[in-house]
């Protein structure tokens, strides 16, 4: 968990930096977009965990939660795959620490499977 929270620390100063820097270089800033991204976790809680991970990021926004996906409005704009490719980064990282074996969210699932 230790290099998770470190890790997001990282982004949210880097990003910090990039909103920074765009607000005060004069010219345009890239146009905004708004990207879809397929969830590969499968919990309330790993959707939820991310989509504040994201949130908390200067220059993005979870807009939307699907079944099995997010959406994303990212202020600064940027290449679609790159979105992508960072947020799958960032949902790895987070699956790592929420997926373990001994989570809260896993033992649930498997004492409500054993009660059906």
């Amino acid at each position: 968990m230790p290099a998770v929270s470190l890790w997001l620390l990282l982004q949210i100063l880097k990003s910090t930096r990039d909103v920074a820097r765009a607000s005060l270089t004069p010219g345009r800033v890239g146009p905004p977009v708004i990207v879809r991204y397929p969830l590969m976790g499968t919990t309330d809680l790993q959707a939820t965990m991310l989509s504040w991970a994201i949130t908390v990021t200067p220059s993005t926004l979870v807009i939307g939660i699907g079944d099995r996906e997010i959406y994303v409005h990212c202020v600064l704009g940027g290449d679609h795959d790159e979105l992508i490719a960072g947020f799958k980064d960032m949902e790895r990282r987070l699956l790592s620490v929420l997926s373990s074996k001994d989570s809260p969210e896993r033992s649930r699932s498997r004492e409500e499977g054993s009660e059906q």
